[in-house]
């Protein structure tokens, strides 16, 4: 087979992948021989008249206009930004021990740890950790602080009036700017391990 064949059956192909194999290799042949490239057969296919496509590719007119109205539907899609909802969530790997943090679209919460190549289902909000929101319970006190915590385990004393209150959740890890000063109140809880509880 002569390098221009090699050629034209290489864009076939990935013609056939983009189109999910609705079209044989050789009718994507004799479209990109017919219009001289790739790009020019998708054109010829996805915005010609319905009617001259399905005379010239011997296909059934209907189905030649959904497929035109697929692609319109993902090229406008395409155009305006394609919003896919996502959540930063925690991962665990237990045979590793260690864990990350991660953003993933809600329809579908896994990620691949990289040493193991394990996939892995995210830790479930009420059981994350790491550095923890406390919003204080005391009466008319409110303050906002936070420390290391575990969900649903562990309490933080507030340094203003005392009162022992629950981890609201848990933030994701990001980058330091500089800019966050320190707070000068040292880190108190339940926990067995907390070195000033």
């Amino acid at each position: 087979m002569d390098p221009d064949e090699l050629e034209i059956q290489h864009q076939a192909k990935q013609l056939r992948e983009l189109f999910k194999g609705r079209f044989t290799q050789n009718e994507l042949v004799m479209v990109i021989k017919e219009f001289g490239g790739k790009l020019p057969a998708l054109d010829f296919i996805i915005r010609e008249d319905p009617g001259v496509v399905s005379q010239f590719l011997k296909k059934n007119k209907s189905y030649i206009q959904t497929l035109q109205q697929d692609s319109q539907n993902l090229c406008r899609c395409l155009e305006e930004g394609i919003n896919i909802e996502s959540s930063k969530r925690q991962f665990a790997c237990r045979k590793c021990e260690r864990s990350w943090w991660k953003v993933v679209p809600i329809r579908k919460e896994v990620s691949m740890c990289r040493v193991c190549r394990v996939k892995f289902d995210p830790i479930p909000r009420d059981k994350e950790w790491g550095i923890g929101v406390f919003y204080c319970l005391g009466e008319n006190c409110g303050k906002e602080f936070r420390g290391f915590a575990v969900m649903g385990m562990t309490e933080s004393m507030c340094h203003r009036c005392g009162f022992d209150s629950p981890v609201d959740h848990i933030l994701p890890p990001r980058k330091k700017t500089g800019e966050e000063r320190r707070t000068r109140d040292n880190h108190g809880c339940n926990g067995i391990n907390c070195y000033n509880g």
